[in-house]
């Protein structure tokens, strides 16, 4: 049975680590090292993480000072003796038989990586964690398996010697919002291959209303300088072209609202809110069907809220990106 190795960084985990490890531990696929990278906790994850080695081998990596998640991750392919790494964020738990099934997809597909999906019910309770487990679920599977651009470390899997001919992640990109993923991404399918397979699937502790809030309107700001750089959208999940138009028509759909009391102006507003209802009508039924009517349509207001702030986001990156650049984003230039 091939060794794998699975790396989990780990910064301030203690509310997750343990349920992440023992989610591991309990595989069905058995011939597996685990490596924690602690990135300078100031919790007592790493005692946590420490308690768990007396009942299952657990390499546990500790960083002199907090460098954020690439390096973390680098560090631990370092130490990694398996032919494959996994990829798991600290904040996940995995299924008996989700590394099995990511190998065997690997083999079917002979591919160099894959990356998962998040399970459609999340980790923890709320409104907000239930409606972006589902949405995530939803926009990230209904394709099926696709050649994608992302590596999303999260869930993820590659062949050692392929991370390692990379070089890793971009070290220099650490600001916590992810995107050292998708840079990885697109430098390894120039060279290699890499899937979105949705029978690949973790379940994810998401953040709450406020927090979520902030990510989606800073991570789509970024990710508007990304899309102007390499003039493309991907090919899958929540950044693909079909789910940028949507979404970005709801803030003139809003925006133009008044013109609905003149006569012909409607039109406008109409024609916005029209392109945004026809990319989400098909997830509105999903969510009417899995949630029922009361937390269907809660679920439906999340998404016109989080569609508002999104599309304000990628407004304001492109006006950042035309009036100034700053290192982090020169960095991401190719």
């Amino acid at each position: 049975m091939t060794l794998v190795s699975v790396v989990i960084p780990s910064y301030n985990s203690a509310n997750t680590i343990e349920k992440c490890i023992k989610s591991i531990a309990e595989s069905t696929y058995k011939n597996i090292e685990i490596i924690v990278v602690d990135d300078c906790s100031t919790d007592n994850s790493p005692v946590l993480v420490e308690n768990l080695q007396l009942k299952c081998p657990i390499k546990l990596v500790k960083q002199n000072e907090n460098k954020g998640p690439a390096t973390a991750r680098n560090k631990g392919a370092m130490v990694a003796k398996g032919e494959y790494i996994f990829f798991f964020d600290s904040d996940t738990t995995v299924f008996p038989d989700s590394i099995d099934s990511a190998l065997k997809e690997l083999e079917r597909l002979n591919a160099d990586a894959i990356t998962g999906i998040y399970h459609y019910e999340p980790l923890n309770k709320g409104a907000v964690p239930e409606y972006k487990a589902i949405f995530n679920n939803y926009f990230f599977s209904f394709k099926g398996i696709i050649p994608y651009e992302v590596f999303d470390s999260s869930r993820a899997c590659i062949k050692k010697k392929v991370f390692d001919d990379l070089g890793g992640f971009n070290e220099l990109l650490k600001w916590g919002m992810d995107y050292e993923n998708e840079e990885f991404g697109y430098r390894l399918i120039k060279k290699y291959t890499n899937f979105l397979v949705p029978s690949f699937y973790v379940k994810h502790h998401f953040p709450d209303f406020k927090k979520l809030t902030k990510t989606y309107f800073n991570r789509v700001a970024y990710w508007a300088k990304i899309f102007v750089r390499r003039k493309k959208f991907e090919s899958g999940g929540i950044t693909s072209g079909n789910m940028g138009f949507g979404t970005a028509s709801i803030f003139p759909a809003i925006l133009f609202s008044p013109l609905f009391f003149y006569d012909y102006l409607l039109l406008i507003p109409l024609s916005f809110f029209f392109i945004y209802l026809k990319t989400f009508f098909k997830f509105f039924l999903h969510c009417l069907s899995k949630k029922g009517v009361l937390k269907g349509i809660v679920m439906i207001g999340l998404n016109i809220y989080f569609s508002f702030v999104i599309s304000v986001g990628f407004l304001f990156g492109l006006l950042q990106f035309i009036f100034r650049m700053n290192s982090e984003e020169l960095i991401f230039k190719n």
